[in-house]
């Protein structure tokens, strides 16, 4: 099934249909959440964490190494620091991994390395996340 999206019409302020994400071998999506640009959706699953271009309407190639545990995303978020233009993306898993994926280069903004693995306190689940960028320049 191709992925479809929903968009606001600022003409009828209503929502439409555009697309659709695919099934996940019937698995719910856990999480979502978009980048400022609005260009970029996260999804979260029981089966890892997928990039999609909202633009082009498709996936983006993974060329991320996704961590060998097959542990549920439950909560994701896109970061921005202030003193640089690109993008952090930041997960957390059922397990309590907290995982960090930044842009590799800005020439291919589609593509994302991997910068932080971290099991965070006893493991338990990370079912939600926040961050103020109006306080310094780190995350």
């Amino acid at each position: 099934m191709a992925p479809s999206w929903s968009s606001l019409s600022p003409s009828n302020q209503r929502y439409q249909l555009v697309g659709r994400l695919p099934e996940e071998a019937g698995h719910a999506v856990n999480c979502l959440t978009i980048n400022e640009q609005g260009n970029l959706l996260a999804s979260g699953s029981d089966y890892g964490l997928k990039i999609w271009d909202l633009k082009r309407l498709v996936e983006v190639p993974s060329s991320v190494h996704q961590h060998a545990f097959r542990d549920p995303v439950s909560a994701a978020m896109w970061i921005t620091r202030k003193d640089d233009t690109s993008q952090t993306l930041c997960f957390g898993t059922g397990l309590g991994y907290l995982i960090f994926w930044h842009q590799s280069t800005k020439s291919n903004p589609m593509q994302f390395k991997e910068l932080v693995v971290k099991r965070v306190g006893t493991g338990c689940e990370i079912t939600c996340m926040t961050c103020d960028m109006t306080v310094g320049t780190g995350v």
